[in-house]
């Protein structure tokens, strides 16, 4: 959907008063009306680059002015007849007196429209049924069509014998696999899609393709359908992300207009999998109930550490005759698997566990949880859960049932379990493969935990295996940070993965996260796995911005549809939150081997006062430095970051949200000492310096590997390289011509991820993996004293905003630098004195009048960070806001 300008109510259109019959959609002018009045449907982007492609090819018309009202008139008729889904968009958005851009797809569906061969079946998604064809053929041919095994491969092998016309071999030839055979093609997108002509070229000459098809199970049948389109000027790269496969990507709008000009000439026979109903996708969320809180089966007197264990399923219900279903089997064991778990192919060698309390019962028994809806459960959702399109209209993909069972660690303090989950429907039982998992170290410094180390990361997105691409595929590269922290969590060289926002990109195309699940199982059922909700996940496109925001009617402080309209309901519901204890569960601390890790929601409300803001403080209040004497706190948009965009309309600018951050959030993390703070967003790793109020206090020494000794303040790092595209918009990067910020230390841009280690009270430790070349290529200590840490008051002094710290006590901490001229490199903010503003008032020199003009229309352009109100003197004369959106 378009990005709605903020200033603009998102109010139902009413209809107005009938038209004059003289104004009709055969005479010329109205046409030419008509297709102006497109721009705002067809081209939402303008403001962005990924429009450029559709703007060079497209043809250009100037828009003859009626009335305003006539124009929103008629308008609202296209609207309503052509694609009624954009009806709760004012028409005002949709007006623009500039040149319009149209396709030569919509022009062709207004003079149909116009001469009454108009088909309806082919909009919105532009698809028609399927075109007989009687004197040629298009075949799809499978190896292989019933029981197959979830991410089987298989191939596809197309044969076209036409010779002319738009079924002849093209480029313009695609395939969409759909993992719903009964899923209506005019009103839903493909999961994956594919180019005939990319994966084999000798297709345009003979006619006949194969590819190579990765099927991944989402509990129901596939079908392929090979579509014929206008897909002029899409975007298709060739990109060597070392995964070993001709990659490349469609933008957006290409995307889109190819759907709507698809005709379907051909469908696959279905494809079947062996076992629909298969516990698929593990993963495993530490879970931290709330004080109080007890649950059958486990002593009401247990403080150990609960996991839950997530994964798909078709159906889950009792087995014949009412009896107990349990979902997940699981054995503990040490450093040695017992024999019994060894001995058979589904753990009933080992003996069950007679204990009332599953937390008591022994090594190498067999623990079984039940199918109760307290220990063991399902959830799921539906579109009328969800907030906006596409994820609730063309990007609907059923979820299935999300199944979860509760685990506490056996007080024998045993950490390894060996695990199976279940799956039960009316055809029988079914069940997944042995699993390992390992629940993570004690929360306090201990010489038996060794060394602790969690790995760390931003901005994931997911590839594909095969010759095909997810539908709006993003971060290909995510493939081999999979593979990386897989092998990293068998090996046992991490203890735990933080994900610190924008997870799978699915942006409401819901059977992406499906594929995503796939391939994160590979290490998210090995150790917890948490994630932080970022704009991806939970942001939606709202009609105002209320800060703070009312949370009965508000889901996020930034109102765009970056989420696509899940809005925080699908990531909710396939990773739960640790916590149940904090507003939507989507901020939370835990705790591993002497490392405090608190995770903030950056869409939500953090301002003071806030029920996040409190909670954070509340957090780091009670934060036990004897037993973690180090702070890790996470966030998605960064606290500290180099960029030029700076601004947006939506208040989300890279620099907007930091110096917000900074004035609300850093006093805390300075106040309670916070260690090291991680953050994503950018596409990019920067490392910054000891950092307050905008300045670099202590830089790292330089050396193998570099060191901050004692740092006055926390060090914040940006690395959301997970394996989205980069953001080359630091200093010196890009389309950024100015210097480096003050406060970075060293930038670049790699995919990996971060490896946060304690080695000990006083030394954490930090590795960014390439995750290409599995090589560290930034290293750095951070040495403390702890006892400067057990020593500190950390009563709450309220700082109001725009006096940081005013208030705290001097003793507390090391002197503040001098105050910079401002948060960011390169900008100013200067206040005039009263003798100033008299020598400019009074003055009859006329340079030094222009002057002074001259340097409050300056200030005025930029943010301030201790004095400044909302954000309405920002100039957006050279800044485009949408690039790095």
């Amino acid at each position: 959907p378009p990005l709605v300008p903020p200033t603009l109510a998102r109010q139902p259109w009413q209809p107005g008063p009938p038209s004059p019959p003289s104004f009709v959609l055969t005479t010329p002018t109205a046409m030419r009306l008509l297709l102006g009045s497109l721009l705002g449907i067809l081209v939402p982007t303008l403001v962005s680059p990924l429009a450029e492609p559709l703007l060079s090819r497209a043809g250009t018309v100037k828009l003859p002015f009626t009335s305003k009202e006539e124009q929103l008139r008629l308008l609202r008729e296209w609207i309503d007849q052509v694609d009624p889904e954009l009806a709760h968009y004012p028409p005002q958005y949709f007006v623009n007196p500039a040149s319009i851009v149209v396709s030569d797809r919509v022009a062709d569906d207004l003079r149909r429209l116009d001469d009454g061969t108009f088909d309806e079946s082919r909009q919105h998604l532009g698809r028609s049924l399927l075109d007989a064809n009687e004197t040629c053929e298009i075949d799809l041919s499978l190896s292989k069509t019933a029981g197959l095994a979830n991410d089987e491969e298989i191939t596809l092998t197309i044969t076209n014998n036409c010779t002319d016309g738009p079924n002849a071999p093209s480029t313009s030839h695609w395939i969409g696999l759909y993992p719903n055979a009964a899923a209506n093609i005019s009103e839903t997108v493909p999961v994956k899609f594919a180019f005939p002509s990319h994966v084999d070229d000798s297709y345009l000459v003979t006619g006949t393709a194969k590819l190579t098809l990765r099927m991944t199970n989402m509990r129901a049948d596939y079908l392929i359908y090979f579509f014929t389109s206008n897909w002029e000027g899409y975007s298709y790269q060739t990109i060597d992300f070392g995964v070993g496969k001709y990659s490349g990507y469609l933008s957006y709008p290409d995307q889109i207009q190819a759907l709507q000009s698809a005709v379907a000439q051909a469908v696959s026979p279905k494809i079947s999998f062996a076992v629909p109903n298969e516990p698929l996708k593990p993963r495993v969320v530490p879970f931290v109930p709330m004080k109080g809180s007890t649950f059958a089966g486990i002593s009401p007197d247990f403080t150990g550490r609960m996991m839950q264990f997530l994964w798909s399923a078709k159906e889950l219900q009792q087995s014949a005759g009412g009896n107990a279903t349990y979902l997940l089997d699981a054995v503990f064991y040490d450093d040695v698997l017992p024999e019994c778990a060894d001995a058979t192919s589904d753990l009933s060698g080992c003996s069950i566990c007679e204990e009332e309390f599953v937390d008591q019962c022994g090594n190498g028994t067999l623990i079984r949880i039940p199918y109760d809806d307290e220990m063991g459960s399902a959830d799921y959702f539906t579109p009328e859960d969800l907030c906006d399109v596409p994820a609730t209209t063309y990007g609907w993909h059923d979820p299935g049932l999300i199944a979860r069972a509760l685990l506490p660690q056996i007080s024998s303090g045993h950490r390894h379990v060996l695990y199976m989950l279940r799956n039960v429907d009316e055809e029988g039982e079914h069940v997944s493969p042995k699993l390992k998992f390992a629940f993570p170290p004690a929360e306090e410094i201990s010489a038996n935990n060794g060394l602790v180390s969690v790995a760390c990361y931003g901005d994931m997105g997911r590839g594909t295996y095969d010759d095909t691409f997810t539908w709006q595929e993003y971060g290909t590269p995510s493939i081999n940070t999979t593979k990386r922290l897989a092998a990293n969590a068998e090996n046992g060289d991490i203890k735990a993965v933080f994900h610190i926002g924008d997870i799978s990109y699915a942006r409401g195309y819901g059977a992406v996260w499906d594929e995503w699940l796939d391939m994160a199982s590979a290490y998210a059922h090995q150790v917890p796995y948490f994630v932080l909700q970022g704009n991806h996940e939970y942001d939606g496109d709202l009609s105002r911005v209320v800060w703070p925001p009312t949370f009965t009617d508000e889901i996020t402080i930034f109102p765009k549809n970056d989420s696509g309209g899940e809005c925080g309901v699908a990531t909710s519901a396939y990773l739960r939150s640790p916590s149940d204890t904090s507003e939507y569960g989507t901020y939370y601390s835990y705790e591993i081997g002497g490392l405090h890790i608190i995770g903030m929601n950056t869409e939500m409300n953090f301002s003071m006062g806030s029920p996040q803001y409190e909670w954070i403080r509340q957090d780091l209040m009670a934060v036990d430095r004897a037993k973690t004497p180090f702070i890790l706190f996470g966030g998605h948009r960064p606290g500290y970051i180099d960029s030029n965009y700076e601004t947006s309309p939506s208040g989300d600018g890279d620099l907007q949200v930091s110096d917000l951050l900074v004035q609300y959030i850093e006093p805390l993390l300075v106040q309670y000492n916070v260690t090291l703070a991680i953050w994503g967003h950018n596409h990019a790793v920067q490392r910054m310096c000891s950092c307050y109020r905008g300045a670099c206090v202590q830089q790292s020494t330089h050396g193998d590997p570099d060191i901050y000794e004692n740092p006055p303040y926390p060090v914040h790092m940006v690395i959301g390289t997970a394996g989205a595209g980069f953001t080359k918009n630091a200093g010196g990067f890009g389309s950024n011509p100015n210097p480096p910020a003050a406060y970075v230390q060293h930038v670049f841009y790699e995919w990996g991820y971060a490896i946060v280690s304690v080695y000990n009270d006083s030394t954490l430790g930090f590795d960014f993996i390439n995750s290409l070349t599995d090589e560290v290529t930034d290293s750095f200590f951070i040495n403390q004293n702890p006892e400067d840490f057990l020593e500190l008051d950390n009563a709450f002094v309220p700082n109001p905003p725009g006096l940081i710290l005013a208030s705290l006590a001097p003793e507390q901490f090391p002197p503040p630098p001098p105050p910079p001229k401002s948060h960011h490199e390169g900008s100013s903010h200067s206040s005039l004195s009263a003798g100033a503003i008299v020598g400019i008032t009074f003055s009859i020199v006329l340079v030094l009048g222009l002057a002074g003009f001259a340097a409050v229309k300056f200030a005025r352009r930029r943010r301030a960070l201790y004095t400044r109100g909302p954000y309405l003197d920002i100039d957006m004369d050279d800044k485009n806001y949408a690039t790095f959106a």
